[in-house]
């Protein structure tokens, strides 16, 4: 059926009306959402909980992100001062690992006993790094990758002896220390000449394979083979007189 102008106008105004009403509910409803947003960045004190099976919840604070189960919290995800850091908590409630991006962005990765004292550290920057600690002065191990080379380090803290492993552009050296000491045993494999050194260093810290082999230090014993195939012996008394034997 032909409608009359009347009609039409009509029909066009009641969708108006519609239109309009549909409109200002959806406005109301944006402005609701704008002002609980609003409310939730504002306030520094609003928390939002969401609650699931088995007594696990998440939390979401202005600090970051922290998920719980049975009342504890087990994990929690924020940004510091130098970065992102997640967090995660034993049955017990205690941090026992973390992993965060630390100062220009270097990734750290460290992980703690039940005492809460870090056991283990992985940081890979420039220079990767593992160190696994066994606290309270007890062992450690210390894996030190670089550009110029890489040195593996076992150490006792407490009764200051070392054993430590380096490679690298100038000699491969393994090496046996007393820090305090500064008294070292070790096998140097240089360029130049492949032996096994004794002594003390000269400085204030421990013996430098190198340094010893060349003449650095007071009571050193040295035992070479040269490129040549020509082994020699070395000594150097505490006094710092030098003599040497060298198989012609």
């Amino acid at each position: 059926m032909d409608l009359t102008p009347e009609q039409r106008l009509t029909l066009i105004e009641a969708d108006l009306r519609q239109t309009r009403a549909l409109a200002r509910v959806t406005a109301l409803l944006l402005l609701a959402v704008l002002a609980v947003a609003a409310s939730l960045w504002l306030s520094p004190r609003e928390v939002v909980e969401l609650s699931g099976a088995a007594g696990r919840s998440l939390q979401l604070t202005p600090a970051g992100v922290e998920l719980s189960a049975g009342g504890r919290t087990r994990a929690a995800l924020g940004v510091g001062r130098d970065g992102p850091q997640l967090t995660l908590y034993d049955e017990d409630g205690r941090p026992r690992a973390w992993l965060a991006l630390g100062v220009r962005g270097t990734p750290r990765l460290a992980l703690a006993g039940a005492d809460g004292a870090i056991r283990a550290t992985l940081l890979a920057s420039e220079q990767g790094l593992l160190l696994l600690n066994g606290g309270n002065g007890g062992g450690a191990l210390l894996v030190n990758a670089r550009d110029e080379g890489a040195s593996l380090s076992l150490a006792h803290p407490a009764t200051g002896s070392a054993v430590r492993l380096f490679v690298d552009r100038n000699a491969a050296r393994v090496l046996t220390e007393n820090v305090d000491r500064r008294i070292g045993v070790g096998l140097l494999n240089h360029p130049d000449a492949s032996g096994l050194v004794v002594g003390r260093g000269g400085g204030g810290a421990a013996p430098d394979l190198l340094e010893l082999a060349r003449g650095g230090g007071v009571g050193v014993v040295t035992a070479t083979v040269d490129r040549d195939g020509v082994p020699q012996v070395e000594l150097v008394d505490p006094d710092g007189k030098q003599g040497a034997l060298r198989a012609q």
